[in-house]
């Protein structure tokens, strides 16, 4: 006679072998490589589509609705950036002597901003360095403030000197009359990310002010890793673009701002 317990459980352990049997096979046996292949496209496409979310399987995506799930520097480090400039010690700091030039205007869509790689756009020297423009990009609404004041947007200008290291141009843009550079990058943005697109030349200097005049620090970059050891320069004066040209950039990215970080003990120069 067959315990009860036992007429239970053969069922049981025939389709537990049966459902290991045809998982070893999937994984293993004709077909297998074909199987993965598809599966990986599938997964790469799924989290193409789930753009505000992020995808662990292909490696770790941030976006700015969870700021706060930033890891590494972002959660821990002590110089982070962006930060509120209140207040602030007057230096006679080195001015800034820029030399940017025309060049191609590619515009790329990264999924995160609207950037232009400037390449041969040429740079700028602060005191003794040289630093290398590399690209320029845009934020809505600015990520510094000012006195706790936010801009309607800020453009960032990336730069490197030969050993590496960082210094970025902040300039708040607010509503006002219409930028013509401005103007050429929106009309030439792609929609879809990772695309770029060449069109005619164009100048940075066309979107920075007169005035250069300006606040330092040191800080990080805004978006993760959010290494840190990078200058900042954020210029006093503010440049003028449209209430179009806003709202036109808010069709690609309506809120792509890191929130302001504790400024810990760091000072804020002014220059005079």
């Amino acid at each position: 006679m067959v315990p009860a317990w036992n007429k239970l459980s053969d069922p049981l352990s025939a389709r537990l072998k049966n459902r290991a049997r045809a998982r070893r096979f999937y994984l293993n046996g004709p077909g297998a490589v074909q199987r993965y292949a598809m599966f990986t496209r599938i997964s790469v496409l799924v989290c193409a589509l789930l753009l505000a979310g992020s995808c662990k399987y292909f490696g770790k995506h941030w976006n700015y609705e969870k700021t706060d799930e930033w890891e590494g520097a972002c959660a821990v480090g002590r110089m982070q950036s962006p930060v509120d400039i209140q207040r602030t010690v007057r230096a006679p700091l080195d001015p800034l002597r820029l030399d940017y030039n025309e060049a191609p205007l590619v515009v790329k869509n990264n999924g995160h901003t609207l950037q232009v790689d400037a390449a041969g756009a040429g740079g700028m020297n602060v005191g003794d360095t040289r630093f290398q423009l590399l690209q320029y990009h845009l934020h809505a609404r600015s990520e510094h403030t000012i006195k706790g004041m936010s801009a309607d947007m800020e453009l960032h200008l990336v730069h490197k000197d030969s050993a590496g290291n960082l210094a970025v141009i902040g300039v708040m843009l607010k509503k006002g009359a219409a930028n013509s550079l401005m103007k050429a990058i929106l009309e030439n943005a792609p929609r879809d990310k990772g695309e770029k697109k060449a069109t005619a030349l164009a100048n940075p200097l066309d979107l920075l002010p007169a005035d250069r005049s300006y606040y330092t620090y040191p800080g990080s970059l805004t978006t993760p890793d959010c290494s840190e050891g990078l200058k900042w320069i954020v210029l006093k004066q503010p440049v003028e673009i449209s209430e179009s040209q806003i709202a036109q950039f808010k069709t690609f990215y309506g809120n792509n701002a890191r929130p302001v970080q504790a400024l810990n003990n760091r000072i804020v120069l002014e220059s005079d």
